[in-house]
């Protein structure tokens, strides 16, 4: 008999103490996985405002992106692979690991066809992404849940393969973004009320009608209300913000690089002026510090996730632009904030920062103001476009090939139909989408249109866009036409800025992955923000999420 190798006998002892006293689930997983999407934070801003970001470390104290940096994996060339780049199809695809042709999320609104009024059009509502009248809303707000997202997420999967010994909470302002991030089977989920400034829920996540006791001691606190008549000024001396410009609706400051009152009274204008300033991350950040302390994620037998959105960087982008010194200095505040949390992470995770897992990505991009990208620098593709001429226009072509009728609906890119009227006349649905689909594509600021049929026959052309019209089809939701807008082009009105295009500045994002079981390392291959729900899965041992479609990230990796 031969002697039995050292390796074997390590095997051998491992798997007979995992059938003896199983402690956890997984291969040596982590305490906690922690996952912040940072709404609107497009990947440029993750290097271009790195001089300006904290350093890796200082002392004892780790900073924040440049820690990232340093210490993990850095998918430089990250893209969400769906349209529209929009909060809800963002946030739902970074945990479920597939986009919304597999998770039902098409946008952050949409008509359902079965339930479009097409003889009263003003009888039609959309459908908001976590929109659902069977709950009851928790202190304020609308009634919410995911009962629109048709798959699972890596928490929902987490939550089954512990017997719901794990935990899983989700914080954001914005409810369709800790919503579709936390799942079904959350534990906790939270968001905020912009009339009355509380953090609220829905009976989904809270039956007894009770938010959980961190969320309504601030509640109660009124910790939103520090800031009242205080103003938003930037953070860093001017010098910092001189690569930066206002944007060309706001008013130069009177004195400074901006300042921006917040109001006296605690009222809706007061809250939303709060959630766009500066103030807002750090909001986020006493959230997440009282919740991890009363509900002591990180330190129990089972792994624990908290997914994170910071929608504040989005409703700055939207007002001053990607060029602003606001967004520069919201950026620099990020900074700070996430350093403030990876240092309390790291003493109060049994183990520190070492058996924490942490992910920071985005839900989506954004475009530059069309007139600031004209005026400025003779870009002269940029433009802002309203959609409604684009839905006009196919209802016009409709009408003068068929005859008169309430012809299309739009919530771009979904264009919806009326099958009925097509079904009443004797019409070929097939030779509609086509009329429909060439009228759109003769329209102003588009690039590029696809037919229901053409989608489900797999009729389109080979390109990155009819790929993304597939990757964002879902049959019993999507619209009968998918709209595309052309390069530059921004279908909104207003003065800022927004996002939900096919192109390459709403859909690059930053995508970073640190701590255990992660192997440090900067990467440049294109990859979809679909791989973090796998690659997170494998880290904690546990099945992908039902609808995943996603590939994990192996050179992030370390086993």
């Amino acid at each position: 008999m031969g002697v039995m190798r050292p390796t074997l006998l390590l095997a051998g002892a491992l798997l007979a103490g995992a059938a003896t006293a199983q402690t956890s689930i997984g291969i040596d997983p982590p305490r906690l996985v922690v996952v912040v999407s940072i709404d609107q934070f497009r990947a440029d801003y993750l290097t271009r405002f790195a001089p300006l970001y904290l350093p890796a470390r200082t002392g004892n104290k780790v900073g924040g992106f440049r820690y990232l940096m340093e210490n993990g994996a850095v998918f430089a060339d990250a893209h969400h692979n769906h349209v529209p780049t929009a909060t809800g199809p963002g946030h739902a695809t970074l945990m479920t690991g597939t986009g919304p042709g597999s998770n039902g999320i098409v946008g952050n609104d949409w008509y359902d066809p079965a339930t479009i009024d097409w003889s009263d059009l003003s009888k039609t509502h959309e459908t908001y992404c976590v929109q659902d009248p069977s709950v009851q809303a928790v202190a304020g707000g609308k009634p919410m849940s995911p009962r629109n997202l048709k798959v699972t997420t890596v928490g929902d999967e987490l939550k089954m393969a512990t017997n719901g010994k794990s935990r899983v909470v989700g914080i954001a302002f914005k409810d369709r973004a800790s919503i579709l991030m936390a799942g079904h089977a959350a534990d906790q989920v939270v968001w905020f009320d912009s009339a009355s400034g509380n953090w609220t829920s829905s009976t989904f996540y809270c039956p007894d009608k009770k938010l959980p006791s961190w969320a309504a001691k601030m509640n109660e606190e009124r910790v939103i209300d520090r800031q009242l008549g205080k103003a938003w000024v930037p953070l860093l001396p001017a010098e910092s913000y001189r690569f930066s410009r206002k944007a060309p609706a706001e008013k130069p400051a009177a004195e400074g690089v901006f300042r921006h009152e917040l109001g006296t009274k605690p009222d809706r204008a007061y809250y939303s002026e709060f959630t766009t300033s500066g103030f807002g991350n750090d909001y986020i950040a006493e959230t997440v510090e009282r919740a991890l302390n009363e509900t002591l994620l990180g330190r129990a037998e089972t792994t624990d996730i908290l997914v994170i959105n910071l929608s504040t960087n989005d409703y700055v982008g939207h007002r001053y632009g990607p060029n602003s010194p606001e967004v520069a200095d919201v950026s620099v505040r990020t900074d700070r904030m996430l350093s403030r949390m990876f240092n309390f992470l790291n003493g109060h995770v049994r183990g520190g920062l070492k058996n924490v897992v942490i992910a920071v990505t985005a839900d989506h991009g954004v475009v530059p103001i069309p007139e600031e990208a004209h005026e400025h620098f003779n870009i002269t593709s940029s433009e802002r476009q309203p959609e409604k001429p684009v839905v006009d226009a196919v209802a016009k072509a409709l009408t003068a090939r068929y005859g008169e009728g309430n012809w299309a609906l739009g919530a771009l890119p979904n264009l919806y139909l009326n099958r009925g009227l097509m079904q009443q006349k004797g019409l070929d649905p097939i030779e509609v989408e086509k009329v429909a689909r060439d009228a759109a594509l003769a329209a102003p600021g588009v690039a590029a249109a696809f037919t229901r049929h053409q989608i489900q026959s797999g009729e389109t052309p080979w390109t990155r866009l009819a790929e993304l019209a597939h990757n964002s089809f879902f049959a019993p939701l999507s619209g009968d036409v998918l709209v595309f807008e052309a390069v530059g082009t921004y279908f909104g009105g207003g003065t800022g800025t927004g996002h939900g295009s096919p192109w390459v500045y709403d859909t690059h994002v930053p995508l970073v992955l640190s701590g255990k079981g992660i192997k440090r390392g900067w990467h440049y291959d294109r990859v979809y923000t679909t791989a973090l729900a796998p690659t997170l899965s494998l880290l904690l041992g546990i099945e992908y999420p039902s609808g995943c479609t996603g590939v994990p990230l192996a050179p992030a990796l370390a086993r």
